[in-house]
């Protein structure tokens, strides 16, 4: 059962119309050509595309604000004159300290959960 509060709620905040994050949520898409076939998702298939938009979602969040913080840090090397790398963002976790060419979003589910 779609709750259409909480639709309502997330759309707003995505940005994006209720109609079509609902769809997005209740139907399967798909293209071959220029045919295009939408068809019913059942309840637990749904269940799989609204928990695949919540991590893109925060995939894309998280990835935003590694970008803002790497901004900041090379802003501040960039005034303070060191060279490159002399700054950097790691991941912290119950094994130690970790870094990481590219963080991923799983990675700080596992930090925030151990905290």
């Amino acid at each position: 059962q779609v709750n259409r509060e909480d639709v309502n709620r997330v759309a707003e905040i995505l940005g994006c119309p209720v109609d079509r994050l609902s769809r997005c949520i209740r139907y399967r898409r798909l293209i071959v050509g220029k045919d295009v076939t939408e068809s019913p998702l059942d309840a637990e298939r749904a269940r799989q595309a609204r928990d695949s938009i919540a991590k893109l979602v925060y995939q894309r969040l998280f990835r935003w604000l590694i970008l803002c913080c790497n901004r900041a840090l090379r802003a501040e090397e960039l005034l303070l004159g060191g060279g490159p790398q002399t700054t950097f963002v790691g991941v912290l976790d119950i094994a130690g300290f970790e870094s990481f060419e590219t963080n991923q979003l799983e990675q700080l589910f596992i930090n925030l959960s151990n905290e």
